[in-house]
């Protein structure tokens, strides 16, 4: 599906996610920043925060940006914490890509 949006010309690449604690960590800052890289956009895993069912989601919510860009690599992570905490707000010149 990636490589169809780079086909497409997409610029992002949004991806609802679910990985848990107990490694889901590492498994976000392996796989997205992978696919950034492979399909030349920026990747935004939205991953979810505590108790899921039987899983309990890490966070971690991030924005990647391919490395081949002038500002590649992360430019944003959730953190882990959940209920109230500062919003912060992250702008992306997707058109310099």
């Amino acid at each position: 599906m990636t490589a169809r949006g780079s086909a497409d010309r997409c610029q992002v690449h949004l991806a609802s996610s679910l990985h848990g604690t107990g490694g889901g960590v590492e498994e976000l800052a392996t796989i997205y920043p992978g696919i950034a890289e492979d399909v030349n956009m920026h990747v935004v895993p939205a991953n979810h925060v505590g108790p899921a069912g039987p899983w309990t989601g890490c966070g971690r919510s991030s924005v990647w940006a391919p490395r081949r860009s002038s500002d590649g690599g992360r430019h944003a992570d959730s953190g882990a914490r959940r209920g109230r905490r500062r919003v912060s707000f992250v702008r992306l010149m997707l058109g310099t890509m």
